[in-house]
Formats: structure tokens, sequence, C-alpha cells
């Protein structure tokens, strides 16, 4: 079952931009999350339903003691919900990645066992 959106004659799926293939993990950011936001809106990219960023690995690098993720305050140092709050002001979403295990594909921390946290 594929989510769609009305657009009128046609109904599209959730469409939108990866980090993943361009930046990995040396190369992500908040700078380059909010730019490619911009440069998503400036091209019309948004208009035509390409209104998701979706940011993969690498934005998490452990966990508290309460099972709550920790961002990479280096990489992203105004914090996942001013990042967010960004793109929803520009009417886009934003998606961020994890993975079923106990750990990603890079061995950051992944969401066995704290589904629940982790979808707050």
């Amino acid at each position: 079952l594929v989510a769609c959106i009305d657009i009128g004659d046609a109904k599209i799926p959730p469409m939108g931009w990866g980090s993943w293939n361009k930046y990995a993990c040396d190369g992500i950011s908040g700078d380059v999350l909010v730019e490619n936001a911009k440069q998503m809106k400036k091209l019309g990219l948004a208009r035509l339903g390409y209104n998701i960023l979706l940011l993969d690995d690498c934005w998490q690098i452990g966990r508290e003691a309460d099972g709550t993720i920790i961002v990479d305050s280096e990489k992203f140092p105004l914090g996942m919900q001013e990042y967010s709050d960004r793109l929803h002001a520009m009417d886009l979403k934003i998606g961020l990645y994890t993975c079923a295990g106990e750990y990603t594909c890079q061995l950051q921390p992944g969401s066995l066992g704290h589904e629940e946290t982790d979808a707050k």
C-alpha cells in the first residue's frame, strides 16, 4: 500500500531528496540539509511534489542513559527540532533514517527496543 497525494489529475507517491548518495556520513550537516531544502523550493521541485528531505545515517551518535537518541551536535549544532522547524516553515517534511536493528549500517544506534522513544 502506497500513500499518495492528490494533485488533481494524478496521484503521486511521496517524493523527495535523500542525503546518502551525495553526502553519506562525512558531508551531511544541518547547513547542508537546509541548503538542499532551499534548492528544492528554488527549483520548483516542492511544487511538483518533491517535498520530503530524508536525512540518512550518521545524524545520531549514541543514546542517553534513558534511551533517548543523541543527535550529532557537531553536524547539527542547532538540534534536530530547529532543523525540522526550518523545513516545516518552508512547507517541507523531514524524515530521519534509523533501522529495525540494534545498529545501523554505519554502526550508529538503531531503533531495536527504542521504537516508541525514537518515534517522538
